[in-house]
């Protein structure tokens, strides 16, 4: 490397830290708007609310992601943050939710509690419209489902869009009883993978639907459905 270019590498590299000391002495850089997003839309205000605190932070120096982190772990439902740059003074928020896939309790009108797909228990709901799963005892937020409540939890949700009323079930061992329509009830086995017996499931009901007789109960816990008109 030559003088020359050694030269014009330092009146760079002095330029840039002028640059920067300028920008950061200035406030040119500094966060002035919080935005955040989960991966269903925009997040709930109390989000950006709880970090508001950075505001006076220059997007220049590093961000504390474990302090960012510690004031999210409040909310039981965010599952992981990541934080982007959006210059000169926007910090952007990517937050991933857990998705409530059902609700449980000892009363499908009293109060319940909404579960993920991995059986962790988010909070309190008054939603109508999730599958409703029949618990004896109300689980506490923030623990984690047994593993035959978070199948039939699946399962629910698995079905809920093979009926327009709200799906209920109840598990007794490993026997989920379904109310699928309202005089319709159909019992599976949750340690039986679901394609066993979801295709002859749609089958009975497409059938049904055709003849305009639903039966009563529909047992697809043995190889052959056994069908109650």
């Amino acid at each position: 490397m030559t003088r020359k270019t050694k030269n014009r590498l330092i009146v760079f590299t002095a330029i840039l830290s002028c640059m920067y000391i300028i920008s950061y002495v200035s406030g040119v850089f500094n966060i002035r708007q919080i935005e955040c997003f989960t991966q269903f839309g925009p997040c709930p205000d109390n989000y950006s609310e709880a970090i508001s605190w950075l505001g006076s932070r220059s997007l220049l120096l590093p961000l504390p992601q474990r302090k960012i982190r510690r004031q999210l772990d409040y909310f039981s439902e965010i599952n992981s943050v990541r934080l982007y740059r959006r210059l000169p003074s926007t910090l952007v928020l990517g937050v991933a939710v857990k998705r409530p896939i059902a609700a449980l309790g000892p009363d499908i009108l009293g109060t319940k509690v909404t579960v993920d797909e991995t059986g962790y228990i988010l909070g309190q709901t008054s939603s109508t419209t999730l599958p409703y799963l029949y618990s004896s005892l109300l689980p506490e937020i923030s623990s984690v489902l047994d593993s035959y409540q978070t199948q039939a939890s699946i399962i629910l949700s698995q079905l809920a869009s093979l009926t327009p009323h709200r799906i209920t079930g109840s598990l007794s061992g490993t026997a989920l009883t379904i109310g699928l329509y309202p005089n319709l009830e159909v019992v599976v086995d949750v340690t039986q993978p679901v394609n066993n017996w979801y295709s002859p499931l749609q089958f009975i009901l497409s059938r049904s639907k055709i003849m305009a007789k639903m039966p009563r109960r529909i047992d697809l816990r043995f190889t052959d459905p056994v069908v109650t008109d």
